[in-house]
């Protein structure tokens, strides 16, 4: 599994389409069946996090307003190079590092 770090470099500031009911089918009275793609809007995404095992990115509009968090799978990236990502999962420099807890006595 990749660390935040790797999915952070891996996605955040790119834009792609995301899409909400892919491919879905369903049948009208007569028995045929009626394909639908869904609906597809240019997103960009903002945030990455691992939630239940999986890889969730938050997308925002890139015409329009809100947000929201959705599966990796969801979203199509553009055809852009990306930044190198760092090797090491222990390296998460791009997100800061925790200060440690002062003791109280």
């Amino acid at each position: 599994m990749k660390s935040i770090a790797q999915l952070y470099h891996q996605y955040v500031g790119r834009t792609g389409t995301a899409t909400v009911f892919d491919n879905t089918t369903a049948t009208d009275s007569d028995g045929t069946e009626i394909k639908s793609l869904g609906i597809t809007f240019p997103v960009t995404i903002t945030n990455v996090r691992i939630y239940y095992g999986r890889e969730h990115v938050l997308i925002q509009p890139i015409h329009g307003e809100g947000s929201a968090w959705v599966w990796t799978k969801r979203v199509r990236l553009d055809d852009v190079p990306l930044p190198p990502v760092p090797n090491d999962p222990s390296v998460d420099d791009c997100l800061g590092s925790v200060a440690p807890i002062p003791e109280t006595g």
